[in-house]
């Protein structure tokens, strides 16, 4: 089981192998480098090839075009939340709004009706409107 590597140390792996001007370089001779234990270094450069924990005599340079693979920045965009649409429909009272998406032309309740989710954030702001109002007038 290969440790996950924070982006943060393989830059810091990454610019001590490029500071190195040898041809093969350990992970000994790395971890006396970095001061890091030999086996904890092992663990996390195996997540990018696994036969860094079984070679001893394993060049880690050989990892550097790994490694700014690994750190360069992704290309994925992260969705960024929409804003909420304004209602287009703004009504005098809760019994207003009652009256404009719960009835019928005649005024009959409609009992089957389905809200949108507009809708029915509008309802939940009349209904915290006339809660606080409620709550003044008490006091």
């Amino acid at each position: 089981m290969s440790l996950k590597i924070t982006k943060t140390k393989a830059k810091k792996y990454r610019s001590e192998l490029k500071k190195m001007k040898m041809k093969v370089v350990t992970v000994a001779r790395l971890s006396a480098q970095i001061g890091i234990i030999e086996s904890v270094l092992r663990e996390e450069l195996a997540f990018f090839d696994p036969m860094v924990r079984m070679d001893e005599s394993y060049n880690v340079l050989r990892l550097i075009p790994e490694l700014e693979r690994y750190i360069e920045p992704s290309s994925v965009k992260v969705p960024r939340a929409k804003p909420r649409k304004k209602s287009s429909q703004t009504y005098e009272s809760l019994g207003d709004y009652v009256y404009r998406n719960f009835t019928v032309p005649g005024g009959i309740v409609d009992q089957h009706v389905i809200l949108s989710n507009q809708q029915l954030h509008d309802l939940r702001k009349l209904v915290l409107a006339e809660i606080k109002q409620r709550k003044s007038q008490k006091e």
